[in-house]
């Protein structure tokens, strides 16, 4: 390879990635509030462990651009300081020009390959993990202990007055919806005890 054409390639690879990095960093702070909703019971090191599996999931759709915006603004520089006139009049061939943006897109598409194969089901498998370590029955408590209804599968919904020091709510009222968002029935009780089988994701009341 050329002296130019290295220039051309590691040119590539610097906007390419200075651009996924900055594109990744503006997917997760825009999913960071997602990514409280769903671990808001776990640990801040957990928190942290999650923000790599919503990169992964992400990859697939960030790097394509992030190819593309580096090649736009690699050759669009190169064209800018007149360096592809001044090798073309220099007696190099145009194919020697883009060879490079060539064998880098070439990578590129190996390594979304790999990503799509091999990164997204690993993220998947790891989200689905993160989601199951979640306390559902601590969760559920700690919303309603602020008087916060929450909505249970779209068709039911509970809300307590408070959670006495024993955990359990207190003055708890239940609604069952229909398709239409109609009220088809209401439990009231004056306490509750949530049980909650993690493995089935079966909440019982």
């Amino acid at each position: 390879m050329m002296l130019f054409q290295r220039r051309l390639f590691l040119e590539l690879c610097w906007n390419t990635l200075s651009t996924l990095f900055l594109l990744l960093a503006v997917i997760l702070l825009a999913m960071s509030a997602r990514i409280v909703h769903k671990v808001e019971t776990l640990t801040f090191a957990t928190f942290i462990e999650s923000l790599p599996i919503y990169a992964a999931t992400a990859m697939h759709l960030v790097l394509p651009v992030a190819v593309l915006v580096g090649i736009v603004v690699t050759y669009g520089r190169a064209s800018g300081d007149n360096e592809i006139d001044a090798l073309r009049a220099s007696g190099v061939h145009p194919g020697h020009l883009f060879t490079p943006g060539l064998v880098f897109g070439v990578l590129m598409s190996l390594l979304l390959l790999c990503m799509v194969d091999y990164a997204v089901p690993w993220a998947e498998r790891q989200e689905r993990r993160l989601s199951k370590s979640v306390d559902i029955g601590q969760l559920l408590v700690a919303k309603l202990s602020a008087a916060e209804p929450v909505a249970l599968g779209g068709r039911h919904m509970i809300s307590a007055d408070r959670v006495d020091e024993g955990g359990m709510p207190r003055d708890i009222r239940l609604l069952e919806f229909d398709d239409e968002r109609t009220l088809r029935s209401e439990i009231v009780a004056d306490r509750g005890k949530i049980l909650v089988d993690q493995g089935v994701r079966e909440l019982t009341l």
